[in-house]
């Protein structure tokens, strides 16, 4: 399924009430937000180290820690400013640490 205007106007009417349908709800677009941020880092050639953190989250949030967590050690090491790689390196530790920032 493309996520079209027409599907994601749908999809934002729908009501769900049951904690399980949440579940797989946020599991479905944490997917999507992976996939884009795959074809965003592949578009970058893994030198932005925005994507990078970007994906690195997705990855986190859904369990892949190690993944996550090497996405996350390619932003630091691709990014140029002193503070962005400060802030980088906090959310690693914090990843590392089992937390997200």
């Amino acid at each position: 399924m493309a996520m079209t205007a027409a599907v994601k106007d749908e999809l934002s009417r729908v009501t769900v009430t049951k904690s399980c349908c949440r579940k797989a709800e946020v599991s479905a677009l944490l997917r999507f937000a992976e996939a884009c941020a795959e074809r965003a880092n592949a578009a970058t050639r893994g030198k932005n180290p925005q994507i990078l953190e970007n994906l690195a989250w997705v990855q986190f949030r859904q369990g892949n820690r190690p993944t996550a967590i090497q996405s996350q050690q390619q932003a630091i090491d691709c990014a140029t400013g002193e503070d962005e790689q400060e802030r980088l390196r906090a959310v690693l530790a914090s990843m590392k640490s089992g937390k997200l920032l």
